[in-house]
């Protein structure tokens, strides 16, 4: 999952945010662009996130 930055408001600043490491990989685990995405759209105030 990619997240387009041009389609976020221009007034709301990304949250800092360090990804929780994994032990292991998985194809459909949470990856550290999943976890900022999930990240994101709880900070947008999505709360289907």
């Amino acid at each position: 999952m990619t997240i387009d930055k041009s389609r976020l408001p221009r007034t709301a600043p990304l949250p800092a945010f360090t990804p929780v490491p994994r032990e292991r990989l998985r194809h459909d685990g949470w990856t550290p662009e999943r976890q900022r995405g999930f990240t994101l759209r709880q900070a947008q105030g999505n709360r289907e996130a």
